[in-house]
C-alpha cells in the first residue's frame, strides 16, 4: 500500500511502549495497521530471542516509511484512451529502543489551574449578569519530544489539501 497511507499509522506509534503500540494497532480502523502490527511483533520477538531483552522496557524508537517499487498499470477509458494506475508499495523500517531507569517515568501529568476568586453578584452591582466560563482541563500524555494520543483524529481524517 502507498507510503502516505502507512505513514498515518506509523506516525501515531512512534515513541510508544511496545504494549501500547500493539493495543493501538489492534484497534485503529486503518488497513495499514495489520502489517505494522505484524512487523512490531516480529521486532519484539527478535529483541527477546536474539538480545534477551524484556518486553516491558522496549519502545518504538524509530519507524520510517519509504516508498518501494511502483507497479505501473493501465486502465481502459472512453474514446479508446488509457489512464495510468500506479500501485505503490512501501518499505517500513522499525527500530526498538530500551528504556533506561530514568526514562521509564512517563506518566499522565495533571496540571492544576490556580483558583481565581470571582466576584459575587452583589459586588458587581445590580443589572450585571455574571457570565463566566472556564475551559475544562484536558489530561495529556507526554513523551520526550511530542504529545501522544492528543487529537489523533485530526491526523487520520484530514483532507488532502491541508
Amino acid at each position: 500500500m502507498s507510503p502516505r497511507k502507512v505513514r498515518l499509522v506509523a506516525d501515531c506509534i512512534r515513541g510508544m511502549d511496545v504494549d501500547e503500540a500493539d493495543v493501538f494497532l489492534a484497534h485503529v480502523p486503518k488497513r495499514a495497521s495489520l502489517p505494522l502490527r505484524k512487523l512490531l511483533g516480529s521486532a519484539v520477538a527478535n529483541a527477546e530471542h536474539n538480545f534477551q531483552k524484556d518486553r516491558g522496557v522496549l519502545f518504538v524508537e524509530m519507524i520510517r516509511v519509504d516508498g518501494g517499487p511502483v507497479l505501473k498499470r493501465f486502465r481502459a477509458r472512453a474514446f479508446g484512451r488509457a489512464s495510468d494506475i500506479h500501485k505503490r508499495t512501501s518499505h517500513v523500517t522499525l527500530a526498538l529502543g530500551e528504556h533506561t531507569r530514568k526514562a521509564r517515568k512517563r506518566f499522565v501529568t495533571k496540571t492544576a489551574a490556580p483558583k481565581v476568586e470571582s466576584p459575587t453578584l452583589e459586588e458587581l452591582g445590580e443589572g450585571t449578569v455574571k457570565k463566566t466560563w472556564k475551559a475544562p482541563q484536558r489530561e495529556e500524555r507526554t513523551s520526550g519530544m511530542r504529545k501522544r494520543f492528543v487529537d489523533i483524529g485530526k491526523r487520520f481524517f484530514r483532507r488532502k489539501s491541508v
